[in-house]
Order: structure tokens, then sequence, then C-alpha cells
């Protein structure tokens, strides 16, 4: 099934964004996104949300990690879109996010991951088409855009 989703992105530059969780991805793991560029999973598939209730919700659960850093939730197209019962962890190691994405049924227990936010959803690939939702987090508190 392909929808309407959003997708929660980590601002690093005017035009440049990337993975929610890019200060901790690294490699293959941690994807590019540009506004109207279709965006696909090297390994695994994307996280994305139903609703931008739901994406904004997580986003407020993200705390400050000692950057002032900028996320934003993308409304965009997605392919192939799925229902996971768990996520992965960012703190993952290389070789056990490919176990967790690669072994069958892996992403489906809570061996690496942890339960999945209300209405969080996979994809296969992701088309950012408008910035809907922006937060600045930094040490003096957050602000929303």
């Amino acid at each position: 099934m392909n929808r309407i989703c959003y997708k929660i992105c980590l601002k690093l530059g005017k035009n440049t964004f990337v993975s929610a969780m890019g200060r901790e991805l690294k490699g293959d793991f941690l994807l590019r996104y540009e506004i109207n560029q279709k965006t696909t999973a090297k390994i695994g598939r994307l996280f994305v949300f139903d609703s931008l209730n739901n994406a904004v919700s997580f986003l407020s659960r993200l705390s400050y990690i000692g950057f002032v850093d900028e996320r934003v939730v993308f409304e965009g197209f997605a392919k192939n879109v799925g229902t996971p019962k768990y996520l992965s962890s960012e703190y993952m190691s290389a070789r056990e996010l490919n176990y967790y994405w690669n072994r069958k049924k892996a992403h489906k227990t809570t061996y690496y991951g942890k339960k999945a936010p209300k209405g969080t959803l996979t994809c296969e690939s992701f088309t950012p088409y408008v910035v809907v939702h922006s937060r600045i987090m930094s040490e003096s508190g957050t602000y929303e855009r």
C-alpha cells in the first residue's frame, strides 16, 4: 500500500536533512532526504508515521543530547507501507542493525528493539514534499517553529 506519511528528520544545513537519529547512525543506515527526491533504505525499511499528530508526539519525546538541533517533520509519499511491532535502537552497532533487518522476523521481536510508538509505520521509500513542523532543541529549551 502507498500513502501520505510523515517523517522526522534532523536538519544539518539549509537544505540538508538526514535520518532523525542522524547523530547516532552511521554508514548505510544514515540516509539523506531532499524535498521531492525519493529516499530508499539501503538496508531494511524506513520508519514513518501515519499522522502529523503522532509524528509530533514522538518528536516531543526526543530529548536534548548536547547539540542545538533542529528536527523537522516532512509530509510526503511513502511506498509499500507496513506496520512494525518494534523499533530498532539508535544505539545498535552496524552488525546488530544488519541482523535486525536481515534476519527474518527479527524486527518483530523485542530482542533488539523497543515497542513502536503510536502510529509508527515502515516503508520501502519516502519522498518528502514539504516541512509541516519544526522544533529546535537546545540546552535552554525547546522551540516550535
